[in-house]
């Protein structure tokens, strides 16, 4: 990372390109360790996490301007390295002292150390937001599998409630046969019954013939009275 990049005391007679190439490898590496970060955290979502897709976008859109960014502290050293070519000549001209470009030079690794710095606070922002994402990602996860969970006792009980559905209708269906051969019995004995009123009937009419029959007889053998 760009903080762990050792730091050089640049000398006017150093190459500048040498300096603008280590900077730049430094920022670029730096911008790489962090895209890196963010990719790894990408590869263990998936598309159902669309707010974690959109917090991503928010990083990527970090990284694009730390690129930019990147892409003008690079425009400025070339400016820089310009300035010191130019000064590097005036003193090669005139021979006079380098305590001058020592200062500009020390100023720039000011300027160097402040945006190392604003580098790791950024960097030091987005690990605690991968961090924070990746307990959410783990506490929708196990929502989710409590979900599951409820959804298999569920279907468990559905099942169960279809089974004692099917066998109310097979005892519906036999109380209902039941019901039929009971009305079925209740109609015989209703005939039978009627049948046997019809019996009695009959047999008051015998009875009664029966009676006439022995009050003639009694009268013929003069146990009893004419009338």
């Amino acid at each position: 990372m760009l903080m762990e990049h050792e730091e050089q005391d640049w000398d006017v007679d150093d190459e500048p390109g040498a300096v603008v190439d280590s900077v730049g490898r430094s920022m670029a590496r730096q911008t790489f360790d962090i895209a890196v970060v963010l990719r790894r955290v990408q590869s263990g979502h998936t598309a159902q996490f669309k707010e974690i897709r959109r917090v991503q976008d928010k990083h990527t859109v970090g990284i694009m301007e730390l690129a930019t960014t990147a892409g003008e502290h690079t425009w400025r050293l070339q400016e820089l390295r310009a300035e010191l070519l130019d000064h590097k000549a005036y003193f090669r001209a005139h021979g006079r002292d380098l305590t001058e470009m020592r200062q500009v030079q020390d100023q720039h690794r000011v300027r160097m150390d402040e945006f190392s710095a604003q580098v790791e606070r950024v960097e030091t922002k987005l690990v605690l937001k991968v961090d924070r994402l990746e307990g959410e990602v783990t506490a929708v996860k196990a929502e989710v599998g409590e979900l599951k969970t409820d959804v298999a006792g569920l279907k468990t009980n559905v099942a169960d409630l279809k089974a004692d559905v099917s066998e109310l209708k097979t005892d519906v269906s036999e109380l209902k046969t039941d019901v039929s051969d009971l009305k079925t019995g209740v109609a015989g004995l209703k005939m039978q019954v009627s049948g046997l009123a019809t019996g009695f009937e009959g047999l008051d009419s015998k009875v009664d013939r029966l009676e006439v029959n022995m009050g003639r007889i009694l009268v013929h053998l003069g146990v009893a009275d004419a009338d």
